[in-house]
Formats: C-alpha cells, structure tokens, sequence
C-alpha cells in the first residue's frame, strides 16, 4: 500500500530527519514514505494527492497549497501519471469524488488564446512596435539616388559643350570653308601658270577635296532653288494628320541613317582624293557624295517644312504630335541594354538632334519675320518664341528622362559624360591622332555625326526665300543686300575664331586636369587612357 499522509485541521507539518526510513511524524500530521510513492490524506481540503517519485522529500515547513504548487515543477514523467482527485474525509472513512480545481481551470483559459495570438501579434508588431530601423539599412540605396539627381546636370554640361562644338564646326564649312576653297583656286591658278617656285602657293591635294566639298554645295543649292518652299508648306499642311505623323516617323529616320553614311562617303572621297586623285575610283566617291548631299538635303528641306507647318498651325495639334515623339523615344531607347560606347552614340545624336531642332527653328522665325509685312509684328515674334520654348522645354525634359533611367538601369557611373567629353576634347586639340592627315573639324564632325554640308545647302535655301520676301516687304536694293551679306560674312567669321578659341582653351584645360588625376592604371592618365579605348573608326566607337 502507498505511504498516507493525514492532515487534518493545520495548515503545515514539519518531517522529522532523524525518524525511521519510510516514515516521518511531524505535530499531528504522519508521512510515511516508501521511496517511490507518496499519499497525502488531506481532512480540512477534502482531498487526497498521490504521486510516484523516486526521490524523498525534503520539505520543512510547508502550506496545503504549497505542497500541491511544489509537487506541480516535479519532472514530465511524473507529471504525466500525476491525478488530481477532490475526496472528502469524515470519521476515518473517506468518501473520494473528482471535482475542477485551480490546476484543471488553467488549461481552457489558455486553449482560447491561440486564436486571438495573431491578431494580438500583427497589431504589436505593427502598430505598437517600437523598432526604428525602418527602410533599407544599405547605404548604397542613398548613393543611387544621389547618382540618379545629379545625371540631368552632367548631361547638360556634355550637351552644351557638344553644341559649342558643333556650331564651331558649322561656322567652318560657312566662313573658313569658301576662303580655303578660295585660296585652292589661287594655288591651282599660280600652279597651272608656273609663275614661281613658292611652296606656299603650290596646289595640294588637299585643296581639291576642298574645292569638291564647294562644289557638291553649290550643286546641291541649285537644284534646291527650284523646290517652292511655298508650295511644299501648303502640300504638308493640306494632308491629314496620321500622314503627317507618318511623314516625322520617315524623315527622323532617314535622317539618322543618312548621317551615318555621309560620313563613310566623306571619308572614302577625302581618302581617294588625297591618295589616288586620278583613279576612275575618285570619280565615283565624288558621284556618291554628290547622291547623298542632295537626298540629304532633301530630307532635311521636307523636316524644315513639316516643322514651319506645325509652328504655324491655329490648333497646334501637329506641334504636339512633335513634342510627343520626344517622349516616345523614351520607350524606344531606355528598355535596352546598352554600355558605355553605345551610350556615347546616344549622346552624340542628342548633340545633332538640338543643333539642328535649334537652326531650324532659327530659320522659320527668320522666314516668317520677313513675311510678316511691313509692320513690326511684335506678337508674332512673341508668340512664336513661346512655342520655341515649349519645344526645347520637352526636349530637354526628354533627353533627362532618357538618360537618367539608362544609366539607372545598366548601373552605368555618371563620371561617363565628363569621359566623353574628354573624348570630344582629344578631336579638337589632335590628342590622339597623331600621325593622321585629319584636321580637327573632320575628326570632331566624324565624332559626332554632324551633317554639315546638307545643312548649309538647306540653310542657303531658307535664307534665299527670306531674302526674296525682304525685296517686296522692305524694298532692299541688291546692292544693300550685297553689303548686308558681306557684313554678316565677317560677323560670322569673328564669332567663328572667338568661339574656336574658347573652346581649344576649355579642351586644353579638361584634358590637362585629367592628366593630374590619377587613374586605376599607375602608368596611364585618365586621358590616354579613354583616348584609347575609344578609336577614330567610326562615331560613338
């Protein structure tokens, strides 16, 4: 039989250490104690607890319920056979009956809060937490997005810098062009007569390519000067609208593909001309530059008209359809992937593209400031300047959106744009070109992609149809038209030193700050270094 314990009406008992094994009396309880199990018979709870245990129990002083909260930490095997029984004791027999307590009360409470404990969580977690390590904790994060504002700007001080260099190169082919074509005809002149040995006035070979490129213009504008320029603006404007964004989407790209071949044509005829000027095959590099002038000028003459029509339109919808083909570049150029060369060709277009947009613009304000009549319309300009503004607004805008997502998405450094500029400068100064029989206007030009000679012809072709309206407008004689060109000619030659020398001198100065900074080469400069990795071969390569 288990070992009892009787209690009856106090609350402690006390063991005895020095009692027999198995049995300890303490006041008026006894426990007897077997070793393994132990009974406890309890008069004034009306209760009995029976447990297996292997070790004593060592308890001096201890409450009814204290001995029910200690038995409860004994280990889980004797947890798992433990039975909690309510019984009722009465004149040394006891009746035994189960009944809740305290201990069986505890596990309903807790069975009902697993429901509620992910709500309670998610609410703790999100609403009362206290965790400030919110966001990303890379620093890196920061540093995109300082890298992603700043390309805008970098971007326009490439761009501007790109401008400069075309219109010094553009302002060659008008001032410096017809003097050294001038000059050829002398040397060609003195040569033929013999009149003396003076080097300096011996015709090279190099004054035939230039009398060809004066050629292939004055042809060019010849067969332009029997286009109406009137008839052409009332035909684009009398097509419906789709023809009109069919007749944008065409010239935008026979123009890009145009630039790209006039320079191999340039190159073979230059190349053929300086090498063998009388081989059969000079004659044909002529006939094919000749071929590409006309068709590119004829290109740009229709882009020229397209655009006058839709400055000039009352509901303005064309210019729109203008203005939105900025933005659908976007889609076109900033989903691909591109590298740091195939960047550089997108820049360089950028450079044609505002160069252009910004002469033409320049020329039908031109156009339509002579046929205004003889009132000063002050309004018109006005308004007109309006619209150039809103032009060159979104194409601005355009050119930030593209670039900045390109670079973002192809973790591209903005430090590129400052490269390619270096590259532009080493065109100017000669830097990297050593040994080549290239003047800096055609190393820039072929870096670029500049289309020189079908602008001037176009240029040439606007300019005489606004001259035309000043005869009847403003009753200019052709004597003070004579003068007013000769004025504009040294004005233009001027402006074209001045600028030479001012961008010379900024070239010098970027190339010579990079020679100071180190590279990640120990012997190669930042300026040799991008210089030669990018080749003369082709633009933008």
């Amino acid at each position: 039989p288990n070992p009892e314990i009787s209690a009856r009406t106090s609350d402690s008992f006390s063991l005895d250490n020095k009692a027999p094994k198995n049995c300890y009396k303490g006041g008026n309880n006894t426990i007897n104690e077997d070793g393994h199990s132990v009974s406890f018979s309890l008069a004034a709870g009306h209760s009995s607890y029976n447990s297996n245990t292997k070790n004593p129990l060592h308890i001096k002083s201890m409450s009814v319920e204290a001995a029910a909260v200690a038995a409860k930490h004994l280990n889980q095997r004797e947890k798992s056979a433990m039975k909690n029984t309510v019984g009722s004791v009465a004149g040394g027999g006891g009746v035994t009956s189960t009944a809740p307590t305290h201990q069986n009360r505890t596990p309903k409470i807790a069975a009902a809060s697993p429901a509620l404990k992910p709500v309670l969580d998610y609410v703790k977690s999100e609403m009362l937490s206290d965790n400030t390590n919110l966001g990303s904790p890379e620093k890196d994060c920061d540093n995109n997005m300082q890298e992603f504002l700043s390309i805008p700007g970098r971007v326009e001080k490439l761009l501007l810098f790109g401008l400069a260099v075309c219109c010094d190169s553009y302002l060659c082919v008008l001032t410096v062009l017809p003097l050294k074509s001038a000059r050829g005809c002398v040397c060609g002149i003195w040569t033929l007569a013999r009149f003396g040995r003076n080097k300096k006035f011996r015709f090279h070979r190099r004054h035939m390519y230039q009398l060809l490129q004066s050629l292939i213009i004055c042809s060019v504008y010849y067969i332009l000067l029997h286009i109406s320029v009137g008839m052409l603006y009332h035909w684009i404007r009398g097509q419906n609208m789709l023809k009109h964004y069919l007749i944008i989407a065409i010239v935008e790209i026979f123009d890009r593909l145009m630039c790209s071949f006039g320079q191999d044509a340039l190159d073979s005829l230059y190349w053929n001309t300086t090498r063998r000027p009388r081989h059969p095959r000079m004659i044909i590099s002529f006939l094919v530059v000749f071929v590409y002038a006309l068709l590119h000028s004829l290109i740009l003459f229709v882009h020229v008209a397209t655009l006058n029509v839709a400055m000039n339109s009352a509901d303005q919808a064309l210019l729109t359809l203008l203005i939105g083909g900025n933005f659908a570049e976007i889609k076109s150029t900033v989903f691909k992937k591109y590298n740091k060369q195939t960047l550089f060709k997108i820049a360089t277009s950028d450079i044609c593209e505002r160069f252009k947009l910004a002469l033409f613009l320049f020329l039908i304000l031109l156009l339509n400031f002579f046929q205004g009549g003889n009132k000063s319309d002050s309004q018109m300009v006005w308004d007109f300047l309006k619209q150039c503004s809103i032009v060159m607004a979104a194409e601005h805008l355009a050119d930030w959106i593209k670039h900045s997502f390109i670079t973002k998405f192809n973790f591209i450094p903005g430090s590129v744009y400052r490269d390619y500029a270096l590259i532009i400068s080493g065109d100017l100064t000669g830097v990297g070109h050593e040994g080549m029989n290239l003047d800096h206007t055609h190393a820039v030009v072929k870096r670029v992609g500049l289309a020189q000679i079908p602008l001037v012809c176009v240029m040439a072709r606007y300019l005489r149809e606004a001259m035309r309206y000043s005869f009847v407008t403003y009753e200019n004689t052709k004597r003070s038209l004579i003068v007013m060109w000769i004025g504009c000619f040294l004005v233009l030659l001027v402006v074209k030193i001045m600028l030479g020398i001012v961008i010379t001198g900024a070239a010098s100065r970027m190339l010579s700050i990079s020679d100071d900074e180190p590279d990640k080469k120990p012997h190669k400069t930042k300026r040799q270094h991008q210089l030669g990795r990018l080749s003369i071969g082709a633009p933008g390569i």
